[in-house]
């Protein structure tokens, strides 16, 4: 990944890891949630208020945090840092879907991971492919995910006051009248696909404020969405097809270098393998609200020793 050329000159932080490893550190969970919160927020000022937050915390362990805070580069773990290369996406979430799929392989011998990685991928390539050309046969444009989140910021408009700034009417402030106490004026830049909200340059779709500048200016909103959010996009993702591999007695023969498994470093047949993991605070489960009675809902006790329950 240090090497010039790669493709791989942006890498970023997992949040959650962050929060790991800090909580290592300090062990004070409503400090780690405040650094969360500065994580995900969208503007300088939201992140600078909790870490605000953080720093006049304890005034014994707070220089101690925020030095460790500042080792972190912003661009890689602040997302208002990030200029939108993230859409949003702060977890591995993504990749943690193709775990799911390929889930159950783990402990079969290389060639059955082979295969069975071979087939479930056709799978799923084909599934959400036929979804995918079935969503642009009925005339679908974007995505479900950014239907509902449009419709989300829909909700508030009307209590929404637009002034337009430019002939091109491009440039726009709005009001929130019913907000109290916080931000309530934004600046919308339709051209430059940017809100002082922070939300329409990191997820690339119109916010709340955008869209009611659109609506003043009756605008499509539809052009200030990014191009990854529609279906023909994700048709273009799925659209490579897996092709057979034939019969291993059909295949050519092969005249390459042949490998032979050491024996050695075979994995003993008995007991259960032991794991190489190194644990972490991510793996601390935390506890339950244990069993309840069946009849008061109470912990403690069974229905049948239920002491709310008259004897017959």
């Amino acid at each position: 990944m240090e090497r010039d050329g790669c493709g791989w000159e942006h890498n970023v932080y997992y949040v959650r890891h962050i929060a790991s490893n800090f909580a290592t550190s300090f062990k004070s969970k409503e400090i780690k949630r405040h650094l969360v919160n500065a994580v995900y927020s969208k503007t300088q000022e939201q992140a600078q208020y909790y870490l605000e937050l953080i720093s006049s915390k304890d005034p014994v362990t707070s220089p101690q945090m925020m030095v460790w805070i500042r080792g972190l580069e912003p661009p890689k773990w602040l997302q208002h840092h990030d200029d939108g290369r993230r859409y949003g996406h702060m977890t591995i979430n993504l990749s943690e879907c193709i775990n799911s799929v390929l889930k159950g392989t783990r402990n079969l011998p290389i060639c059955a991971i082979v295969k069975s990685t071979c087939h479930r991928l056709n799978e799923l390539f084909i599934i959400k492919g036929r979804q995918a050309q079935a969503h642009i046969v009925c005339g679908q444009v974007f995505s479900q995910f950014l239907q509902k989140a449009i419709l989300a910021n829909r909700e508030g408009i009307f209590h929404m006051l637009v002034t337009s700034y430019d002939r091109a009417t491009s440039i726009f402030t709005v009001d929130e009248i019913a907000s109290v106490g916080v931000q309530s004026q934004f600046r919308v830049y339709l051209e430059r696909y940017r809100c002082d909200c922070g939300y329409f340059q990191a997820l690339h779709y119109p916010c709340a404020h955008a869209l009611a500048a659109c609506a003043y200016a009756r605008l499509d909103w539809q052009q200030y969405v990014e191009v990854v959010y529609r279906v023909e996009n994700v048709f273009w993702v799925y659209e490579m097809e897996f092709q057979p591999m034939p019969d291993e007695e059909m295949w050519p023969p092969y005249e390459g270098q042949h490998v032979h498994p050491n024996p050695f470093l075979r994995r003993t047949m008995e007991g259960c393998p032991a794991s190489m993991r190194i644990q972490n605070e991510m793996d601390e489960v935390k506890p339950g609200p244990g069993k309840r009675c069946g009849l008061c809902r109470q912990p403690g006790h069974t229905r049948r020793h239920c002491p709310h329950v008259s004897a017959t």
